[in-house]
């Protein structure tokens, strides 16, 4: 393999262009969804664009391949920047009092989730969202007197500042959920903390989509101000992101961030959310949480003003 402008190319530059199949190949496998390997491949299709671009440099004498690789970083891009110009929340007004809120996925199977708690913890948010939670860190939270009204199901525990108002466990989505109200305010707000199946065979894939179009009903039902917390497992770049939205009407913040997996930090994918709508919300921060492969995440929140 020679370049007209080079010579021959040097053995990292095949090694380059040999590694660069991997994310050419993650992008138009993308295009498949919604076959559950293009519907995996869909939420990682920005990474793979970047990926692309030591490619793009060492072919840019070559106009066909150069174009080749330009289009599929354009297709790797193109949900997310769609997904991009979607409606957000709007942003509390610097004099309105807000509310903090924290969610954060602090793993079951981690042998430091106490440490990852308490990190999560540590500000005293007024709403605490704790996802996969063990019987264990109910009991370790239940007396906690920064959070005098809690409710806890299987894996999910809500920890309010504020009285929680009905609050249940909802069995209806497959996987349970935490409805409860609070009073912001002097305005009603209606919590929905989730933690959706992860997609990662076929079948989990359908359970997970029949679960959003349930929790998408449960927004739907509701005339008051709405806040849905939690692990989603769902990314902008899934297909049914958008199918999920409308049927929901719920909006992101202006700002997020990559959650999964930490190890990534920044450069990793959004599947930890608040979503809402009849709110106004910050920009979402992220927490490192010790041992998780989730980052957690922080926000404030108001009522519209």
């Amino acid at each position: 393999m020679t370049s007209p402008e080079h010579g021959p190319r040097r053995r990292w530059q095949r090694w380059v262009l040999a590694l660069s199949c991997i994310p050419a190949a993650m992008i138009l496998t993308s295009l498949l969804a919604p076959w559950w390997p293009g519907s995996l491949w869909s939420n990682w299709t920005v990474q793979a664009a970047v990926a692309l671009l030591p490619a793009l440099m060492l072919m840019r004498v070559r106009a066909v391949w150069a174009g080749f690789i330009l289009l599929l970083m354009t297709i790797g891009v193109a949900r997310w920047l769609v997904a991009g110009c979607e409606a957000r929340l709007p942003v509390p007004l610097a004099s309105q009092p807000t509310l903090s809120v924290v969610s954060a996925n602090v793993a079951d199977w981690n042998p430091w989730r106490v440490a990852a708690e308490l990190k999560a913890a540590q500000d005293a948010p007024d709403l605490l969202c704790l996802v996969e939670a063990e019987k264990v860190d109910q009991k370790a939270f239940e007396h906690d007197a920064r959070w005098p009204y809690q409710f806890w199901i299987d894996g999910i525990g809500l920890l309010s500042r504020l009285p929680l108002q009905g609050a249940k466990a909802n069995n209806q989505c497959g996987l349970p959920v935490i409805e409860a109200g609070i009073i912001m305010q002097g305005q009603p707000l209606h919590l929905i903390c989730v933690h959706t199946l992860s997609p990662t065979s076929p079948a989990r894939l359908r359970t997970r989509d029949r679960e959003l179009g349930r929790l998408a009903s449960l927004v739907t039902a509701q005339r008051h101000a709405t806040l849905m917390i939690g692990d989603f497992n769902l990314t902008v770049g899934d297909p049914s992101w958008r199918d999920f939205r409308t049927a929901s009407g719920l909006l992101r913040s202006a700002s997020e961030t990559a959650t999964w997996p930490s190890v990534f930090g920044p450069f990793g994918i959004t599947i930890d959310h608040f979503l809402g709508k009849q709110v106004a919300l910050s920009a979402i921060d992220p927490i490192w949480l010790f041992g998780s492969d989730h980052r957690g995440i922080s926000a404030h929140l108001a009522p519209l003003p």
